[in-house]
């Protein structure tokens, strides 16, 4: 795999599936957990939406994949990474009165996720239980859509609020190939990428540099 930005990346996941609606979004969501998963196992790992050449992803790609939105890089990094400038909460998002302790959490964690240029540009409105969000980033909006919605639930916990007007696939319909050897250091018959009992395609993790989460 050639990338503009890392060297010695050999273990990688492609971001790809069948061209549907909400499909950035899904592949934001998806991505986002397998970059965190990555993290718990001592991995490090990147979102690389644009510097690669795109004919070598294409062949790795599941045969139902129709778009590819950009790979996963993982592995050693050569260093851990720097943290990037970042927007106030106060940027992205406002509360209908005062704000509840589990809103304020899934802002500041939206603010930690990668997102495309890092230009974090999400909309975050709040009214009682119910959340709503939007990304404005160009080609990137459902990726990073995805990314973001991901995290708001995993700070805000869930169980305190409910999306707005969600529509579209939210974590399913996609396809992802990973490549390495098939050997998959999670529970056997398992794939991040197609659920429990398919086929394992996770790669073993690598000996090698790859950056750490970011894009």
């Amino acid at each position: 795999l050639r990338l503009v930005l890392a060297k010695g990346v050999r273990n990688y996941v492609v971001l790809a599936g069948r061209d549907a609606p909400g499909l950035g979004r899904s592949l934001g969501w998806a991505g986002a957990d397998l970059m965190l998963f990555a993290q718990t196992l001592g991995l490090n790992s990147w979102w690389v939406g644009g510097t690669f050449r795109r004919k070598g992803l294409e062949k790795n790609a599941a045969p139902e994949a129709e778009k590819l939105l950009g790979l996963l890089a993982l592995g050693y990094g050569a260093t851990q990474g720097a943290p990037h400038k970042s927007k106030r909460a106060e940027e992205i998002a406002a509360y209908e009165g005062e704000p509840p302790e589990w809103f304020a959490k899934g802002v500041e964690a939206v603010l930690l996720a990668p997102t495309a240029l890092n230009k974090q540009a999400f909309s975050i409105r709040g009214q009682g239980r119910r959340v709503s969000m939007t990304c404005q980033n160009g080609v990137f909006s459902g990726v990073d859509l995805g990314i973001g919605q991901y995290h708001f639930e995993l700070g805000a916990g869930k169980e305190n609020f409910d999306w707005a007007q969600m529509k579209g696939p939210q974590k399913r319909s996609l396809f992802a190939c990973f490549s390495g050897p098939p050997a998959c250091p999670g529970p056997p018959g398992f794939c991040p990428a197609a659920g429990p009992g398919a086929p394992p395609r996770c790669s073993t993790p690598p000996a090698h540099p790859a950056p750490r989460s970011g894009r």
